[in-house]
């Protein structure tokens, strides 16, 4: 059974005043950067926001967001699932100047004219949850002891003559 959907959009002064949370999903599909880095675009990533006022008077909006999808390893080149959850806590700004103005250990959220865009939003949040490298934590790949590389013939070493002859010397 589907969670009701977050809206694209919300005006941030309205719910900071209530003191609200939102709690709802966002289809994978149209997330369009995420969407282009994984495997498959199937999926939702569940969603609670919660606004609020601090002590200093700034607006904020704290977020947990999880997200099921499939990204492809890159040692077998096959899809494989993961599991993104982030939690993030930051103050509701104008501009560019008053994101200056945040202290740095909070992230800032520039709103236009006062609305959220809740999609972009959630979206960079998975986005800076994905992982580097992505890669199964079993054997998969191609690498040093797998089964195709200890096939391979062994090399010849070419200065293995040059010590038998320096030995009997």
């Amino acid at each position: 059974m589907s969670e009701q959907r977050l809206p694209a959009t919300v005006i941030t002064q309205k719910l900071v005043n209530q003191n609200a949370e939102l709690t709802g999903t966002i289809a994978v599909s149209q997330l369009r950067r995420l969407a282009a880095v994984l495997c498959s675009s199937e999926g939702e990533a569940k969603v609670q926001l919660h606004f609020a006022i601090d002590d200093q008077r700034r607006q904020r909006v704290a977020a947990e967001v999880s997200c099921n999808v499939h990204i492809l390893c890159q040692r077998c080149l096959k899809p494989m699932p993961l599991t993104l959850d982030s939690k993030v806590e930051a103050v509701l700004v104008a501009s560019d100047e008053a994101a200056q103005q945040v202290p740095r250990q909070l992230d800032a959220v520039i709103t236009e004219e006062g609305i959220l865009n809740t999609q972009e939003f959630i979206e960079d949040e998975l986005l800076l949850c994905l992982p580097f490298t992505s890669f199964h934590e079993y054997n998969c790949g191609l690498y040093a002891g797998s089964d195709e590389t200890s096939q391979q013939p062994e090399r010849r070493k070419p200065f293995a003559d040059l010590a038998d002859i320096m030995n009997k010397s």
